[in-house]
């Protein structure tokens, strides 16, 4: 009789940089899937600044393997770090030294990284979020600049590490032409709910006594295509007493007719102001990706998308879609959708499975 030893997981430092909000939820509910594998042995290293941090984003599991860096508030330090950038490398030499770790996955884009695969030696892994930028209104000159630098960053990523993965079926098809030779996988999107979004108690202030209604969420920017869901509604609002919320911070819109909240959303709100929600409606002009869909299948929302990829790859039965930067349409597909009852029940299940995502990486790390 022959003994088999048990197999050693693979050990896999996760790696996020990249601390805008989206890209935080994105990075925490990843780490927290891949921390539930039996296979995986999961580190991660993390960045934070200020309001967007991990703060109750991750699970007790994935805390215990997780180093987390404060980012430079000296603006001249800030500036070095973008470019190299120090603490992180020497945290990565430290983590992968402690726990024997040769393999790194960098996740969130994470533009300053690109120095990193030059000056140290490891397998890398790349998550490729969008292989082209999206559509920006930058006013600053400085900001434009720094997007410039980002883009060329992501690019360089891309381009020279050898394992990529995307949540982008079509983003999957054009890498697999364009490097023919590496080796490029697909994985579901994660979802965005976590338990402090399942037990969130706070109600939104600025919808005190307002329920049942319109609602846009997250970061309101120029290709998430507000500007166009608020034509759509001009044309009507004479036809309906539903009000249009739009909740997230970004671009100011000056419109009587509409309720603005121009804020960071805490994740504990997020339950009060999607459970109130007739509708809820994401008409981007361009996106390769979104996790702001979870929550709208989670509350088991009706859902109106623009015509884009990535929606349309994980529409359910009662997902609507309208053709993208048209308003007239968009106004067709609302005065639609706002009379069908919502029926949601089986999608979020469907589309946002933990088991097969794991899978998904398993086989990534492993090809």
């Amino acid at each position: 009789m022959s003994l088999t030893s048990k197999q050693p997981k693979d050990k896999i430092l996760l790696v996020s940089s990249d601390h805008s909000l989206g890209m935080i939820h994105f990075a925490a509910s990843l780490i927290n899937k891949l921390s539930e594998s039996e296979e995986l042995d999961i580190h991660a290293l993390l960045t934070a600044k200020e309001s967007y941090n991990y703060n109750n984003k991750l699970t007790l599991k994935a805390k215990e393997r997780t180093t987390i860096i404060e980012c430079q508030h000296n603006k001249i330090m800030n500036g070095i770090y973008k470019i190299i950038p120090i603490d992180i490398i020497c945290a990565i030499k430290r983590i992968t030294k402690e726990y024997d770790i040769k393999k790194i996955h960098f996740i969130t884009g994470d533009f300053r990284m690109w120095s990193v695969i030059e000056i140290l030696n490891y397998k890398y892994y790349y998550t490729v979020h969008d292989l082209r930028p999206h559509e920006r209104k930058l006013s600053s000159f400085t900001l434009r600049v720094l997007q410039k630098y980002m883009n060329w960053s992501y690019q360089y990523n891309t381009k020279h590490i050898a394992n990529l993965i995307t949540c982008s079926q079509d983003q999957y098809n054009e890498l697999k032409s364009i490097y023919p030779d590496k080796n490029i996988h697909f994985a579901h999107f994660p979802s965005l709910i976590n338990d402090e979004i399942i037990n969130g108690s706070l109600k939104v202030p600025e919808l005190n006594k307002i329920k049942d209604y319109i609602l846009f969420f997250g970061g309101v920017d120029y290709y998430k295509g507000v500007d166009t869901l608020i034509d759509a509604y001009e044309l009507i609002k004479g036809e309906t007493s539903i009000p249009l919320v739009i909740a997230g911070k970004g671009l100011k819109f000056n419109n009587k007719d509409i309720i603005t909240i121009n804020r960071v959303i805490d994740n504990k709100e997020i339950r009060d102001l999607f459970s109130k929600a007739r509708i809820v409606v994401y008409p981007y002009r361009s996106i390769t990706m979104s996790g702001v869909l979870s929550f709208a299948y989670y509350f088991n929302k009706n859902v109106i998308v623009s015509d884009l990829g990535f929606f349309l790859q994980n529409k359910s039965k009662n997902t609507f879609v309208f053709k993208r930067n048209d308003a007239q349409d968009l106004a067709k597909v609302l005065t639609k959708a706002l009379e069908m009852p919502a029926d949601m029940s089986s999608a979020y299940n469907e589309i946002y499975s933990s088991e097969r995502m794991i899978k998904e990486y398993l086989a990534f790390y492993n090809s």
